[in-house]
């Protein structure tokens, strides 16, 4: 495995790249363990077929830590071996920047065709795969683009990763405004809301959203921490739900249940220990109710559960210790969307 695919939690691929190209040329040709030390494997051969010291091996933590560093000017030199390495402001700025700039971007094709539709935000540019030209539904794309007059540039697969961060774009790069979230005080009085408590995944989130909107719970409180924002991945996984959607993410997740309970929500959370029912909760019929899920590494927090007047827990005959959170979400919503 390349050390380039290092995976890491606070910078995205897009942003350790950036920073590796503005270090320098980079080739992971280290010797693989193992491997006997003749003359083509030695380091000073090894030094020489390589633009990098086999002595310099940057990992994500390193990469992190030098565009971070303090003690570092940008531009001041940090040399290696036979290479010195400059270190330039851009990098430091890109960690900041890059996240924000990533959101400015939609990618696929479902999430592109409910963006137009929708027109929830505002349609810069398309960047399009120049290999799929002849494509039936990329052909309907363009016709929906031309009439809302977005300009349109073919490019290469390349490219659209560069944008999009993902080998997921689906020769289809959007570029748009930022997501419009609305204000909590906009979601009540909806006869159904729904509210993520520690829903860490991005791919759980896009995957409850898309059930949230079949299942008509598209009114849906984030907290600002704990929870993915609505990243371009999770419009991906989606399909471009969100889009259809009110989303609010201006609290946390337990002011969001204190706010709804005094506007005569009841409070309904899932959790592997609740004594509760969906057919119980789903036959009281409430006329305001707030679903709560919880994450599959951290449930719904503490607070959130002594106020619930239910606890609901999904009956299960298999012996598999829980369900995925996106799945359990989805019987859950369709479960109490009926009752509405």
């Amino acid at each position: 495995m390349s050390v380039c695919a290092v995976r890491t939690r606070s910078v995205r691929q897009a942003d350790l790249s950036t920073i590796m190209r503005t270090l320098g040329p980079f080739n992971p040709c280290t010797p693989k363990a193992g491997r006997r030390q003749g003359s083509a494997g030695s380091s000073t051969a090894l030094a020489k077929r390589c633009h990098t010291p086999p002595s310099r091996v940057w990992s994500s933590s390193s990469l992190i830590r030098l565009a971070k560093s303090k003690t570092n000017r940008p531009g001041s030199k940090v040399k290696s071996g036979q290479a010195t390495w400059f270190r330039s402001g851009a990098a430091v700025r890109c960690c900041a920047s890059m996240a924000k700039a990533s959101r400015e971007f939609v990618y696929g094709l479902n999430p592109a065709f409910e963006v137009l539709r929708a027109g929830k935000r505002r349609v810069f540019a398309a960047h399009l795969n120049e290999g799929m030209r002849s494509n039936s539904r990329v052909k309907k794309l363009v016709g929906l683009l031309e009439r809302t007059e977005v300009e349109i540039e073919w490019t290469d697969k390349g490219r659209l990763m560069q944008l999009s961060g993902s080998r997921d774009h689906q020769g289809v790069v959007l570029k748009t405004s930022l997501y419009p979230y609305v204000d909590f005080a906009e979601l009540l009085g909806v006869p159904r809301m729904l509210l993520l408590d520690n829903v860490e995944d991005p791919h759980n989130v896009g995957a409850i959203l898309r059930s949230a909107e079949v299942f008509g719970f598209t009114s849906v409180c984030l907290p600002k921490k704990g929870v993915p924002e609505v990243y371009p991945s999770v419009v991906k996984v989606s399909t471009g739900a969100t889009e259809f959607m009110k989303i609010c993410r201006n609290d946390s997740a337990n002011g969001y249940a204190r706010k709804a309970a005094e506007a005569g929500y009841r409070i309904a959370a899932l959790d592997m220990a609740g004594k509760s029912t969906l057919q119980e909760v789903a036959a009281a019929k409430h006329d305001k109710l707030l679903l709560v899920i919880g994450g599959e590494d951290r449930s719904v927090g503490q607070f959130i559960l002594n106020m619930a007047e239910d606890v609901i827990g999904i009956q299960q005959q298999g012996r598999v210790n829980s369900l995925n959170a996106s799945v359990a979400a989805g019987i859950a919503m369709f479960a109490l969307g009926q009752s509405s």
